[in-house]
């Protein structure tokens, strides 16, 4: 056996040496193509098979869990609206709570069916539900700077609002996709 035939090299990148193989399909990969998964290193087709098992949402999933984010999200920004009109730090404690409850009953709503878009789409509704009021409260700000009215409580609406609107879809995205929120150390 000579040196050429002891070399091998990475089946999506001809050029790249390795010795690193898929453990699903066996086929070279370098490490740009490596995934490293529990079980190993997999490559990016055999990843992307596995998880479309997973997928297992239905259309009308989509559309239930829509719906069940857009109206919720947008009932705990009223909520907001009411707390930050007495203790606006309140939003601090309800935004994760909302999120929890949103993210769950899309999960109910949904049968526990699971896929990328569903997740995507749940977060984005959830997001265009506590928009309006975030919207308002920065356009209410906004006017009263000209004016000269409205005191602190109109510096802070939209901090508290924006602070809901992101909180709430991460929260919700996180809660139905089952991915517990880790911080980066």
């Amino acid at each position: 056996m000579t040196e050429d035939q002891a070399k091998t090299f990475c089946h999506n990148h001809p050029t790249v040496e390795t010795a690193l193989r898929c453990n699903q399909c066996g086929e070279y990969i370098c490490a740009n193509c490596a995934v490293h998964t529990p079980t190993g290193y997999r490559c990016k087709d055999c990843l992307r098979q596995q998880q479309k098992k997973f997928d297992t949402s239905q259309p009308m999933d989509l559309v239930f869990a829509v719906v069940v984010a857009g109206v919720l999200s947008f009932l705990g920004s009223l909520v907001i609206s009411w707390v930050v009109g007495f203790w606006g730090f309140l939003s601090i404690f309800l935004a994760p709570i909302a999120g929890t409850i949103i993210g769950e009953a899309a999960r109910k709503v949904t049968g526990r069916r699971r896929s990328k878009k569903l997740f995507v789409s749940v977060a984005v509704a959830t997001a265009l539900g506590a928009l309006p009021l975030f919207i308002f409260s920065l356009l209410g700000f906004l006017l009263t700077l000209g004016s000269g009215a409205g005191g602190w409580l109109s510096i802070l609406r939209p901090v508290w609002f924006g602070y809901y609107l992101v909180t709430v879809t991460t929260t919700a995205y996180f809660r139905i996709s089952g991915q517990p929120l880790r911080l980066k150390r």
